[in-house]
C-alpha cells in the first residue's frame, strides 16, 4: 500500500502548490526512513520519478544518506540517473564520497 501511495505522490507532486510540496517533503520523512533504500517499490519509483518530482526525489535521497554512507545500489542508481537525465548536480552531493575521481569528473 505504501508503494502505491508514494507513486501517486510522486506523480502528482509537480502539480501541487509550493507550500504543499514543502509539507509533503516534511511529512514523508518518517515513511521513507521506515521503508529504507532497499524497498523494491521505492527503488522503482526513484528509478523513474517524473521530472516534476525532482526535488522530492532529492529529498528521498538525502533521507537515505543523512545517517550514513549510501549503499552501493543507491550510488549505482544515482549514477545511472545522472547519465540518463539532466539532473541537478545536488544529486551528487550525498554520493560523491563513494565515487572515484575518474567517475565523478564528467558531472563536475
Amino acid at each position: 500500500m505504501e508503494g502505491l501511495t508514494l507513486l501517486r505522490i510522486f506523480e502528482s507532486y509537480g502539480q501541487m502548490d509550493t507550500s504543499v510540496q514543502e509539507a509533503i517533503q516534511d511529512l514523508i520523512t518518517a515513511l521513507i526512513r521506515s521503508l529504507g533504500p532497499s524497498h523494491p517499490k521505492l527503488a522503482s519509483i526513484m528509478r523513474s520519478f517524473p521530472p516534476s518530482a525532482e526535488s522530492l526525489a532529492l529529498r528521498v535521497l538525502n533521507i537515505f544518506t543523512e545517517n550514513g554512507r549510501p549503499s552501493a545500489p543507491l550510488v549505482t542508481l544515482i549514477k545511472s540517473l545522472m547519465a540518463e537525465r539532466e539532473l541537478d548536480a545536488r544529486f551528487l552531493i550525498p554520493i560523491i564520497a563513494e565515487m572515484d575521481k575518474v567517475c565523478s569528473k564528467p558531472y563536475l
